[in-house]
């Protein structure tokens, strides 16, 4: 009886023990803003804004070549054409025998052009070698005439396969002059946008990138997302509190679901970003879009579009923007004003708020995680040496579990990690712009690293811990 309840407690420390200590690790990471901030910064938002930006360029390019050559559409028109031409051309070379006659032509061209001199090694005499050209050359001239016959005879079939051959050529020269012209004009085009063209904001994105990166890093994601995100964490981790402060209620009913009975509501806390930041040493405060970005961007030598670039982030605080932002954002109850984004009171109910509930549940368990996690590992270790023979064999049980397991795990987190670096394994095309695409698909990769690198090192590390203490453990033994 005893055997038979040490093999169900080694079964549940190899199942739970992993699982437990992998949620540990998750929850420790997750509830520390410091590892949101660092995923966001690996994603590099400024590179992707840039060129989100430049796509949009790249785009207009596109589209007012399109609109004034309709050159997309003339290619295709074009590979028809281009095509008819070259089936009819090959209909008339087959049926005019054309290659099999300049063949031959060529060969008599050759032969015509041997001479004594440097054929001397092949033939006996040079009467041997005059006799050789004169037969060779009479039988290709026999060959030539027979196929000349073959034409005569067939004069009324092979006329009517050149005749549309020709008028097939013709089309197709006609077309292709079209497509140059088309092509010649989009070139002006481009030409004439030549400061706005990708590659030149490409040299600039590589040359100044990690500077604005730095700036936005630090002067805003370091500070005012941080802010947020701590505000978030602190929010979703303290269920009973909301609870006690009335941010979660049930109300008799809601509108929105269109029920009477009772609907779960919870009061988010209000958003708020300052765009507006303060450099060390400084006492006014610029937008970092339009403000410290565009000076960063101002004064870095070499630039080939500087002024694009500035454009990019300088309408960043702008009436315009702040227009466009607030008819975006009206129906979700933010507001831009003066480089701050602000949100009104927000409510969640119904469905959502159910959902939700329940995870700042799991989320306000999940701090104590690593408390249960050690005290369940004391748990089984007691247990498991309880039911060994010896103390030392206990622990040494204990350990191999440890070992098996925590391998098991970081070999998943591993292969999990190696998969996630094939470029869009795991992505569909959700998204015709490139930019958003390789973002999205960029994110998967960072946040599989960011959250299974961890847990990979640490699993190894509990394996070796444990397959070298065991095997300490048996020596002494």
């Amino acid at each position: 009886m005893k055997k038979i309840f040490f093999y169900i407690i080694s079964a549940i420390a190899f199942i739970t023990l992993p699982l437990f200590i992998a949620a540990s690790i998750l929850s420790l990471m997750l509830l520390q803003p410091d590892f949101h901030i660092s995923i966001i910064k690996n994603l590099k938002p400024i590179k992707t804004f840039i060129e989100a930006k430049n796509f949009e360029i790249e785009s207009d390019i596109k589209n007012e070549i399109e609109k004034k050559t309709n050159i997309s559409e003339f290619k295709m028109q074009y590979e028809k054409i281009k095509k008819d031409y070259e089936e009819k051309l090959s209909i008339f070379n087959r049926v005019n025998k054309t290659e099999i006659y300049e063949k031959i032509e060529k060969q008599i061209d050759e032969i015509d052009d041997l001479e004594w001199e440097k054929s001397k090694a092949k033939f006996k005499n040079k009467d041997e070698f005059n006799d050789f050209k004169k037969l060779k050359i009479k039988e290709l001239k026999k060959q030539l005439k027979e196929i000349e016959d073959y034409r005569e005879a067939k004069e009324e079939e092979i006329d009517k396969a050149e005749d549309e051959m020709k008028s097939a050529k013709k089309a197709f020269e006609k077309a292709e002059d079209e497509l140059k012209d088309k092509k010649e004009e989009a070139r002006d085009i481009v030409k004439d946008r030549e400061g706005e063209f990708l590659n030149e904001l490409y040299h600039d994105i590589a040359k100044i990138e990690p500077k604005l990166t730095e700036k936005f890093n630090k002067l805003f994601l370091e500070s005012e997302i941080k802010k947020l995100i701590s505000t978030y964490i602190n929010f979703l981790t303290s269920y009973q509190k909301q609870k006690n402060d009335g941010n979660i209620y049930a109300s008799r009913i809601d509108i929105n679901e269109f029920s009477s009975s009772p609907s779960k509501k919870i009061i988010l806390p209000p958003i708020f970003i300052n765009f507006n930041v303060k450099e060390e040493n400084s006492i006014e405060e610029k937008n970092i879009f339009s403000g410290i970005l565009v000076d960063v961007i101002k004064s870095t030598p070499g630039l080939k579009s500087p002024w694009l670039m500035s454009k990019i982030f300088s309408m960043a605080d702008s009436w315009i923007i702040e227009k466009i932002a607030n008819s975006k954002l009206k129906n979700l109850n933010f507001n831009y004003s003066s480089g701050v984004l602000k949100s009104e009171e927000i409510t969640i109910s119904g469905q959502k708020a159910i959902v939700l509930e329940k995870a700042m549940m799991a989320f306000s368990i999940a701090k104590y995680l690593p408390y249960i996690t050690i005290g369940l590992m004391v748990i089984l270790t007691a247990l498991i040496i309880f039911l060994s023979n010896r103390s030392k064999d206990g622990i040494k049980n204990f350990l191999v579990i440890l070992k098996i397991s925590s391998s098991l795990v970081a070999i998943i987190a591993i292969t999990a990690i190696l998969i996630s670096l094939i470029p869009g394994l795991w992505m569909p095309e959700i998204s015709s712009n490139p930019v958003i695409y390789n973002f999205i698909d960029r994110s998967l990769t960072i946040i599989t690293i960011f959250i299974l690198g961890p847990m990979a090192v640490i699993f190894l590390l509990l394996s070796f811990i444990g397959g070298v203490t065991s095997k300490i453990i048996s020596k002494k033994n």
